[in-house]
């Protein structure tokens, strides 16, 4: 992760998919899009294949902190708010949908 701009600030490892908060406050996320968890907006976009090299999970304000569950990801923004995205079912979303960003 050294070509990252500003390295790494924040990291988080999961068994199929990980996060980064790279130097500026964006998240990058590398690995398998199951259900959203890339944050891609819908699983398809990425593909069940995933991401070889990290992207950056869009719509999201500067972060400060990130963490992944089994098929969703969460991140905490400089000024408090917590944003997830993936797999509702993990998300407390109250519906069984994907949400993306």
């Amino acid at each position: 992760l050294r070509f990252l701009p500003g390295g790494v600030m924040s990291l988080a490892l999961g068994q199929l998919h990980s996060l980064a908060v790279v130097g500026d406050g964006r998240v990058v996320a590398v690995g398998m899009d199951e259900h959203g968890s890339l944050g891609g907006g819908t699983a398809a976009v990425l593909s069940r294949r995933g991401a070889q090299q990290p992207v950056l999970v869009p719509g999201l304000p500067p972060s400060r902190s990130v963490a992944v569950g089994w098929k969703h990801s969460m991140a905490v923004s400089v000024d408090g708010r917590l944003f997830s995205w993936g797999w509702s079912g993990a998300m407390g979303a109250g519906t069984f949908q994907d949400y993306g960003g």
